[in-house]
């Protein structure tokens, strides 16, 4: 299956996007003072997903409170939490989706074999492979900013190679990917630019778990850890409510 995959993938050498699922994008947090949670430190840029200090007890709540998304009514847009500012890493670059991070001082795995794989086809990162993280925790619901970068993404992959680009999407990968071809693109611009995608494991379908999470509002793996920051968190990630089996998809 890996063979045909990347058979497929590598024909012609055109330039190839890889998007990420769920949880798997690393994310950074700029910070200033924390009414909420004083205790926990100012950074600028700091990857925080994921990072084994911030999951010691007395630095929990702060991951939880950095990663709890809001909704700001007047201008109809959801939100970081006050003085908090999250962001992806390394749009367009690989940096931000060949691992989930560091835990316990091992890398979490994530696209590095993939892109290890690419580049023996003699893919070269920022030429002709590049990566799109997303910030998960909006589901689909990301902000302008991403769909305008993506369209220049693979706008610049063409113009690099002259030929059009292919995506590899894994789980929710596949559901951004949706989106972005067929509302925040036309039929033009895709006959142009795009050639074709593989959607690896594409979570159409929902997720089991993503409802037993919002029912049950901790984390299934982590059914000891419960408190009241973990509630506002889990209610508040548009990557779970994404997930919610949806009898639409069947129709």
């Amino acid at each position: 299956m890996m063979f045909y995959l990347f058979t497929f993938l590598c024909m012609i050498h055109h330039p190839i996007i890889l998007v990420p699922g769920a949880f798997r994008s690393q994310l950074t947090v700029t910070t200033e003072f924390q009414k909420k949670f004083p205790q926990c430190p100012n950074l600028t840029n700091y990857p925080f997903w994921i990072s084994p200090k911030f999951l010691l007890p007395n630095k929990i709540s702060c991951l939880l409170y950095w990663l709890t998304l809001d909704y700001d009514e007047n201008s109809n847009s959801i939100i970081d939490q006050p003085n908090i500012t999250v962001k992806t890493l390394d749009f367009g670059g690989v940096e931000g989706i060949k691992s989930t991070g560091e835990l316990f001082f091992l890398q979490a795995g994530y696209y590095n074999r993939v892109i290890t794989e690419l580049k023996s086809y003699n893919y070269v990162i920022g030429e002709n492979l590049f990566g799109a993280p997303y910030d998960w925790r909006l589901g689909i619901a990301q902000k302008k900013e991403f769909w305008t970068n993506l369209t220049h993404l693979v706008e610049s992959a063409y113009n690099l190679t002259n030929k059009k680009v292919k995506f590899l999407t894994h789980s929710c990968g596949g559901l951004i990917l949706h989106k972005f071809l067929t509302t925040e693109t036309t039929p033009e611009w895709r006959k142009k630019y795009i050639d074709s995608a593989v959607l690896s494991a594409p979570s159409f379908a929902g997720s089991g778990a993503s409802l037993v999470t919002l029912y049950r509002q901790r984390i299934p793996y982590l059914k000891f850890f419960k408190n009241d920051e973990l509630k506002q968190m889990i209610g508040s990630l548009g990557a779970f409510h994404v997930h919610i089996p949806n009898q639409k998809i069947y129709e």
